[in-house]
């Protein structure tokens, strides 16, 4: 049992803002359950050395955990209030060393945190800056801010987050399940088995989500084109999440975005665009695999291109990109998958009026030299934990326009404030545990108890 600390004792505060594509990616997979074999997906991991239910239980209870009542230490939430303030005009916590766990000559600052489950919630504290090991659903979340010149400087953010035996082709072969089986299934009885085989999951994320349409149409050459649209509305989390249900309201349901996965040639993959409460996904596949949406089938290369189009309204103002192009690229070994962004090519800049009389001329720092990049990915070791990881660069040049968007970002980040990050948190939390009971039963058999699971 999990005893909750009094207000006194426990600091719990917003996040950055990086729920809206958290809440996007989440709408994405809940359509996806109920478009392909979910079966499939989970029937993907592999049997080995660990079996294949110890592998799902970890990964789940991994996810369980890190939503588990999230707290942080007051230094280290502390510290994360004001990088978030100045995290578009990084001269302001530069030289704050009251942020800054370590200074490695001659001009970067770095902070560690580590997160863990304990008696109270999940706990962040600020940690000695040393790789010691990772147990499952523990977390390890590394800042660094360098200075490059006098106005110019370079963030790197790196997490990694334990999750048990799966390893890196297990993750890859769900992924490919999830996207690309059931394409042989006429669309209303795999809704209708994927409602029988996730019932529980199916009930927590019915709560955000719908699949208001989807059609599944046979084409050429064996293949089968999906074009799918999902609801995104928070009624559902009303009466038991009323905070969250006002941000989603607020932030995510009012946002427009679109985003174009393409070959270096113009063939499109993958295509999803969001507006009005409403997200539609178009693509096609073949045999299994995602090939292009258009003319003769052609397999997913690994090497590809992301456009984007995104706009939110903050305060008062609509503010966003156009045709934003990034480099996609996949990258496949025996022990890791990981995907790969990098935007060298500034798009256009959607701003307020206000913004006119404002030199622009830094907003394309970021896009220069290496870009500005984004990597999420697996890696998997023999006996040790898999860690599913992020990474992150950006290099900046500090202005007015960059403050003014900081004050931006700031607000959306208040907004987020301690009982939506609770009732999120308790939602999320509340699909993993659903998932991994609806799992028990697709596996044919009992998954292992908490306990046991963590333990490997």
């Amino acid at each position: 049992m999990i005893l909750q600390p009094s207000a006194d004792e426990r600091v719990q505060t917003p996040r950055r803002f990086q729920f809206s594509t958290g809440l996007l990616r989440s709408a994405t997979v809940c359509g996806l359950f109920a478009v392909t074999s979910c079966v499939d997906a989970v029937s993907a991991v592999s049997e080995g050395p660990v079996p294949a239910d110890l592998k799902v239980a970890q990964l789940t209870e991994a996810f369980a955990t890190r939503f588990t009542s999230p707290e942080r230490s007051g230094h280290f939430e502390t510290a994360r209030r004001r990088l978030v303030s100045g995290a578009l005009s990084p001269s302001r916590v530069y030289g704050d060393t009251s942020i800054w766990s370590a200074t490695v000559p001659p001009a970067t600052r770095s902070l560690i945190a580590h997160g863990a489950l304990t008696d109270r919630g999940y706990r962040f504290e600020i940690a000695p800056d040393r790789a010691s090991p990772l147990k499952v659903g523990e977390a390890r979340h590394a800042i660094t801010l360098r200075r490059l010149s006098d106005n110019e400087f370079r963030w790197n953010v790196g997490v990694d987050f334990a999750i048990g035996s799966l390893t890196a082709d297990d993750a890859a072969a769900m992924l490919v399940e999830l996207l690309a089986s059931g394409h042989d299934h006429d669309a209303m009885a795999l809704r209708t088995d994927a409602r029988a085989a996730f019932p529980q999951s199916n009930a927590v994320l019915s709560r955000v989500f719908s699949i208001d349409s989807l059609t599944m149409h046979a084409g050429a050459q064996g293949t089968t084109t999906i074009n799918m649209t999902l609801g995104i509305r928070a009624d559902g989390l009303r009466a038991t999440a009323p905070h969250f249900a006002d941000y989603i309201r607020k932030y995510v349901t009012s946002s427009r975005y679109r985003f174009s996965l393409t070959d270096r040639n113009g063939a499109m993959y993958f295509d999803a665009v969001g507006a009005d409460q409403r997200l539609t996904v178009r693509y096609r596949v073949r045999s299994g695999t995602i090939v292009s949406y258009l003319g003769p089938p052609r397999a997913l290369p690994d090497s590809l291109r992301l456009a984007s189009d995104f706009s939110v309204h903050v305060k008062m103002f609509d503010v966003g990109w156009k045709n934003l192009a990034t480099d996609f690229v996949i990258r496949r070994t025996e022990h890791s998958r990981s995907w790969t962004m990098v935007a060298q090519s500034e798009p256009d800049w959607q701003l307020p009026l206000i913004t006119e009389r404002l030199l622009r001329s830094p907003l394309r720092r970021p896009f220069q030299g290496e870009g500005a990049s984004f990597e999420i990915g697996v890696v998997d070791s023999a006996g040790g934990q898999t860690l599913l990881y992020r990474r992150a660069r950006l290099e900046m040049k500090e202005s007015p326009i960059l403050r003014f968007l900081g004050g931006l970002v700031t607000r959306v980040f208040e907004d987020l404030d301690a009982a939506v990050e609770h009732e999120e948190a308790a939602y999320l939390r509340e699909l993993m545990v659903a998932f991994q009971q609806d799992a028990r039963g697709i596996l044919g058999k009992k998954l292992p108890e908490k306990q046991n699971a963590t333990d490997h």
